[in-house]
């Protein structure tokens, strides 16, 4: 004030937050979460038992669908790497006990959150979010495709062996 950068762009001590509920980025972290969790819902248990590596809490879904409202991220965790165990001979295989690493450091603090997350501040949590999806997904699957694969398989697993056969020339 006074000194005529009033509509000029300055640095600030803390994070500017996203005008619109939900961002953009938000929703996309959200509806990537949802799908992955509507796939790992639809694995067959017995063959693949391990639960989605995003959900905080094992017994609960990662995110409820939050259709026209904003995602909640309290029940998720951001995996980015994978955890080895290293044998007597140096020999590195992953880790029974802990599978998966999560770097982000996210606040709980509400004066952090944006449009209730649940989770901040902001830029972190949608890193947290870009880094999970890299490490998942890799560079060739995008958020788009999990979505419609979620929803065409629709829990059941004759779907998925369909899509992964068509995928893979079974």
């Amino acid at each position: 004030m006074g000194c005529s950068f009033d509509s000029s762009a300055v640095w600030s001590s803390t994070e500017a937050k996203p005008i619109e509920c939900p961002a953009t980025s938000f929703e996309t972290c959200g509806n990537f979460i949802t799908a992955l969790d509507h796939l790992y819902e639809a694995r067959n248990k017995t063959i693949f038992p391990e639960a989605n590596p995003m959900r905080k809490n094992k017994d609960q879904v990662a995110m409820e669908d939050f259709g026209e409202g904003n995602p909640h991220f309290d029940n998720v965790v951001f995996p980015t790497k994978y955890v080895w165990k290293l044998d007597e001979r140096g020999v590195a295989s992953k880790s029974t006990t802990y599978r998966y690493g999560y770097d982000s450091v996210l606040s709980s603090n509400p004066e952090d959150h944006f449009c209730d997350a649940g989770l901040g501040p902001p830029s972190v949590l949608m890193g947290a979010c870009d880094a999970s999806m890299s490490f998942l997904l890799g560079n060739t699957v995008s958020t788009g495709l999990v979505w419609s694969t979620s929803k065409a398989v629709n829990g059941k697993w004759e779907n998925i062996m369909y899509i992964i056969c068509s995928l893979l020339d079974c």
